[in-house]
C-alpha cells in the first residue's frame, strides 16, 4: 500500500468502520497488514471486509460494490480515502 510506503499509515495501525453514520451493533476494528486489513485473525481487502460486515448488519446493497477506503477511519475519524486524497494533494503541490 502506497500510504504505508509514505508513512501515512503504519503496519498494525487500527482502523474503525464508519458506515455512513449508521449505528452498528458494535465497534468494528481492524489492523493494517500489508495491503489489507486483519479482522478476527483473517486477512481481507478493505472493500471485502466492509461488504461482509455491512451485510451481516443488515445494511447490504444489492451490487455488493463497496469502496472500503471510504469507510475505514483512523482514531482521528479520518478515512483512508481522505488520507489518500490529502497525500495526493501534497504531492501535486510539490510539482
Amino acid at each position: 500500500m502506497e500510504l504505508e510506503q509514505y508513512g501515512i499509515i503504519k503496519e498494525g495501525q487500527k482502523f474503525f468502520l464508519n458506515y455512513k453514520g449508521k449505528r452498528l451493533s458494535k465497534v468494528y476494528e481492524a489492523q493494517v497488514s500489508g495491503n489489507g486489513l486483519i479482522y478476527e485473525g483473517k486477512k481481507y481487502t478493505m472493500s471485502k471486509l466492509v461488504a461482509d460486515i455491512i451485510e451481516k448488519e443488515g445494511f447490504g446493497i444489492p451490487s455488493k460494490a463497496y469502496r472500503g477506503p471510504e469507510y475505514w477511519c483512523n482514531s482521528d475519524r479520518i478515512s483512508v480515502r481522505q488520507l489518500w486524497e490529502k497525500h495526493n494533494q501534497s504531492q501535486r503541490s510539490k510539482i
